[in-house]
């Protein structure tokens, strides 16, 4: 009947619809891979997987612990170096002036605990002041002698609220600065601490990677360079690198 094959036309046409919006799925085995980007830029761009081993001490090499094609971690130890006369004075210059770092760290801290106590002080010397104005305004006793202000002590009393403010004004500027001198006292410490490795008898590793191109070997004697390229090592307060 004709009934019968609309229904079976229609059937069709609902089993093709469905048929055509169900998902299908690909498989794939996972993979690692490796993806590069292109960067455009005017300039120079410098690449930092390089970072080269310099050493300001003077000497003969005694041990090498290292060789090309070895994996160092940052700060191991690569060599020793049996230090010259030159060398010696060079390393002690470094180690003082490290410990003279680490003196003035600890006083940057001395300094802000007692910047705070200051500030404190200063900030009760301003509520003091604030009260014995307000008292001379009002015709209060002055506290101290227990009588009528004085015409002298009003004018005292008036140019104490002024000084006490202006002295509490810096010390609060004192107190919030501490944090940066703190700051700036380790970063003189890290710095003086990597001068004196590098003028040490010991030649560290000064990142991680793999060795290449290494050429210290026992015996080798290491002079000043008579180039710019050197490691100074200052005798005053400061310590100052110029290292390739």
């Amino acid at each position: 009947p004709i009934s019968a094959v609309l229904l079976s036309v229609l059937g069709y046409r609902l089993y093709a619809k469905q048929s055509s919006t169900t998902p299908t799925y690909q498989t794939a085995t996972v993979e690692k891979t490796l993806f590069l980007n292109s960067i455009s830029a005017s300039g120079t761009i410098t690449s930092g997987d390089t970072t080269y081993i310099t050493t300001g001490a003077t000497g003969t090499v005694t041990k090498v612990f290292v060789k090309n094609g070895d994996t160092v971690k940052k700060d191991q130890k690569m060599a020793e170096i049996s230090l010259d006369d030159d060398g010696k004075l060079t390393q002690i210059t470094a180690w003082n002036n490290y410990q003279s770092a680490l003196v003035n760290a600890k006083n940057a801290l001395t300094a802000k605990q007692t910047s705070e106590i200051t500030m404190l002080q200063k900030r009760q010397a301003v509520v003091d002041a604030e009260t014995a104005q307000r008292d001379s305004v009002s015709g209060g006793w002055n506290p101290d002698t227990k009588q009528p202000y004085t015409q002298n002590e009003l004018s005292i009393v008036a140019s104490e609220y002024p000084q006490a403010k202006n002295a509490y004004d810096a010390a609060l500027k004192s107190f919030q600065i501490a944090d940066s001198n703190i700051s700036l006292a380790n970063a003189k410490v890290s710095a003086a601490y990597r001068n004196y490795q590098k003028v040490s008898s010991t030649v560290f590793a000064p990142a991680d990677g793999i060795l290449n191109n290494f050429t210290l070997a026992p015996g080798v004697v290491l002079g000043n360079a008579t180039t710019s390229n050197t490691i100074t090592v200052s005798s005053g307060t400061d310590t100052t690198t110029n290292s390739s």
